[in-house]
């Protein structure tokens, strides 16, 4: 008998395995092959020995080791499986996840892009939308600005339609007056003349000479001379001295430069015709009722006509009240002096070279006066008389005229 190695239980001598635990006693396989064959030789001789105990314990151990070795084989298989074909499934798996999260993403860039394209899609719809509105708000707002203008201009012209007619019945009927000022004008029928002072004068100046033939266009001429109540009432104030006289009386101590800005002030707004100083030209023309021999504004007779030194009391004298001359202009002669449009020159009419609507000289350094006035003798107050004075210069004898021009 002898102890089992594993777990010192006793054995039979002669034993290849422990019957408690099962393991091998044999030191190596060819003790066992020996052993193993006397055994079966012991058998052979001893048929007790042989269907005893010995001959199942031998089957036990080659089972048990059958079983180890499956065992073994097992356990390598797993081995192999956890480090071989575990790590294969595994790398098979991380494939196949990064393929899917590859493909998830790239789904994801596909769905985000297509997001964008139809976001941009969208966008650019609503901004085309936009600009569509916006372009047809601008081509109503423009139609209806065109037709705005078409209208406004519809309307003007049909104002100066109606201007133009009743400034064609005014000319024919030869009168016209201001809406606002009340000032009267008469229409003056353009003409040729001789002007200046010619054979038919007693007497002359040499700024008068020599008579030259010239022709001025039609025009109005105011039928009397600006009063102090139409001055006030355009420029707010009265410069006059003789304001006792009357607002119907001729406003006085104006310049040349005064009347510039009265005519400013009615010229505004104005639609057809406009308010200046006549010419020179224009004045004569007027004053001897269309360019007739008048040695005064209207005749012979002075003192019908005009007032003067001789007849005025020293003083203004209400418009008016004198007998107007052939064309129905009053006061032309007399009263106040008459600022015109001109430079003075004295020596203009010997070279005067534009003989159609004469506008004067080209520069100066006084303006023209023409008429005469009450403080002066019959000699200042012929039609012919040319007088000069600075364009500032303001006196109680210095009043003015208008002249109304159309196109």
């Amino acid at each position: 008998m002898s102890n089992c190695p594993s777990c010192d239980a006793l054995v039979s001598d002669g034993a290849q395995y422990c019957r408690k635990c099962g393991a091998s006693l044999v030191a190596d396989a060819s003790v066992y092959q020996d052993e193993e064959v006397g055994s079966y030789a012991d058998d052979s001789s001893d048929g007790a020995e042989y269907s005893g105990g010995g001959l199942m314990d031998r089957l036990r151990n080659i089972n048990m080791k059958v079983l180890i070795a499956l065992l073994v084989v097992c356990a390598a298989s797993v081995s192999w499986y956890f480090v071989y074909g575990n790590k294969s499934e595994k790398s098979a798996i991380a494939e196949k996840m990064v393929n899917e999260q590859r493909l998830a993403n790239e789904q994801s860039v596909r769905e985000s892009r297509f997001a964008e394209e139809k976001a941009a899609k969208e966008r650019r719809l609503i901004e085309e939308k936009a600009a569509q509105e916006k372009r047809l708000a601008e081509e109503k707002a423009a139609q209806e600005k065109r037709l705005a203008e078409e209208k406004r201009l519809a309307e003007e012209k049909a104002a100066q339609e109606r201007l133009v007619a009743e400034e064609k019945l005014a000319w024919e009927l030869g009168r016209w007056h201001d809406p606002v000022t009340k000032m009267e004008f008469v229409a003056v029928a353009g003409g040729s003349f001789e002007m200046g002072c010619g054979k038919w004068q007693t007497q002359c100046d040499p700024d008068e000479k020599p008579a030259h033939n010239v022709a001025v266009r039609s025009f109005w001429l105011g039928k009397h001379e600006v009063t102090q109540g139409q001055w006030q009432a355009v420029m707010g104030s009265n410069p006059s001295h003789f304001q006792g006289c009357g607002e119907n009386c001729p406003v006085e101590q104006v310049s040349w430069n005064d009347v510039q800005a009265f005519i400013a002030r009615l010229n505004q707004d104005r639609k057809l015709c406009s308010y200046r100083l006549p010419t020179e030209a224009e004045w004569e023309y007027a004053c001897r009722s269309g360019g007739k021999k008048e040695a005064h504004c209207g005749g012979k007779d002075l003192q019908a006509v005009a007032w003067n030194a001789r007849n005025s009391q020293g003083k203004t004298h209400p418009v008016g009240l004198k007998a107007a001359n052939g064309l129905g202009l009053h006061d032309m002669s007399g009263n106040v002096w008459e600022w015109v449009a001109d430079w003075y020159d004295k020596k203009y009419y010997a070279q005067a070279v534009q003989q159609d609507n004469p506008q004067g000289a080209s520069e100066g350094t006084k303006r023209g006066l023409r008429g005469g006035s009450w403080y002066y003798g019959p000699a200042y107050l012929r039609s012919t008389e040319r007088y000069d004075v600075d364009a500032d210069y303001r006196n109680i004898s210095l009043g003015v005229r208008l002249a109304r021009v159309c196109p």
